[in-house]
């Protein structure tokens, strides 16, 4: 079925745009899949654990902890020290939702729901809504480089945390 609708979707996205099927376009489709691979990965852990819900706040503590890195660059921070602040803030967060549903005893959809307007508001209001700029060209190789033609964040970030998730899970140890 699944194999079904992927066909069905290239299909439609051929119709509605001839230019999808070129070889230009797949890097294009390509820098999506890290992020939101990386979601689905964490999320995986969530459903496997036999819980009674999903964390709906995953792509919006994404984002805060994104800004938590450009802003530390933006003060002067090293580039590399910033990004393992930004995934501490990112394990801060995800703590936060943690506390909620397991120590308060807060259903998780209610929980994370609450905390994705929290994490969304949060991270629109200290923006104003308008994007950072300022990262170092040195950093941004891998949200931005490419391999091959291929994005760096492919092959540097999904490929190896999917590859460790796949051993983890399959030799028991999470």
């Amino acid at each position: 079925m699944l194999a079904l609708l992927l066909i069905l979707s290239v299909v439609a996205m051929a119709c509605l745009s001839p230019s999808f099927l070129q070889v230009s376009t797949l890097p294009y489709v390509l820098q999506f899949v890290p992020v939101v691979g990386l979601l689905g990965l964490g999320q995986t852990l969530i459903i496997l654990s036999g819980g009674p819900g999903i964390d709906l706040s995953a792509g919006a503590m994404m984002s805060l902890s994104g800004l938590a890195v450009a802003g530390l660059i933006q003060v002067g921070f090293n580039p590399y020290i910033a990004a393992l602040a930004g995934l501490g803030a990112g394990v801060c967060l995800g703590a936060m939702n943690g506390v909620l549903v397991a120590v308060m005893d807060i259903p998780s959809l209610i929980a994370t729901l609450s905390m994705l307007f929290l994490y969304s508001g949060l991270a629109v209001a200290l923006t104003d809504g308008r994007p950072l700029s300022g990262i170092p060209e040195s950093f941004g190789w891998l949200g931005q480089g490419s391999i091959l033609g291929l994005p760096n964040q492919l092959a540097f970030i999904f490929v190896p945390v999917a590859i460790a998730l796949h051993v983890m899970l399959r030799h028991g140890i999470m």
